[in-house]
């Protein structure tokens, strides 16, 4: 219809400009259907948590009250197993240890040791960015 009404430079140039686009950028080809009317579809692309927005980061942790207990017993270096100990958790849940790999993921808390992860002597202690988050919010009852 743009074409017949003059307003296309080249006909079928946008799609292959598109498609480039997508490609260069690291996201999924669009998908094309015809049928009485020409439908484009896009897929977004997922983010990482490490790429996520801060405050979206910040909502997160926030509103999770098990990386928030985390993050306030972190305010000195301490094992994982003192953490569970002073969490009064009885083992180290599913539910703690993403806790745990999200803060690391997302720079709130940091390895004592990082060049050895899985040392005995592993520590963790919170960043000034888990200090930022953390002063925010509100002191938690019972905690």
């Amino acid at each position: 219809m743009f074409q017949r009404m003059g307003e296309v430079e080249r006909a079928g140039s946008g799609i292959k400009k598109m498609r480039d686009a997508l490609k260069s950028a690291g996201l999924p080809p669009p998908r094309f259907r015809f049928t009485t009317f020409f439908t484009i579809t896009f897929k977004r692309a997922r983010i990482p948590d490490a790429a996520r927005p801060e405050a979206q980061v910040e909502a997160q942790v926030r509103s999770s009250r098990l990386a928030m207990a985390i993050l306030r017993q972190c305010t000195i270096p301490i094992s994982s197993s003192a953490l569970i100990r002073q969490l009064k958790h009885r083992r180290r849940s599913g539910g703690f240890q993403l806790a745990l790999e999200r803060l690391l993921k997302n720079g709130l808390i940091e390895y004592t040791i990082p060049g050895k992860p899985r040392s005995r002597r592993q520590r963790y202690i919170i960043t000034v960015k888990g200090k930022k988050i953390l002063g925010r919010s509100k002191p938690a009852s019972g905690l």
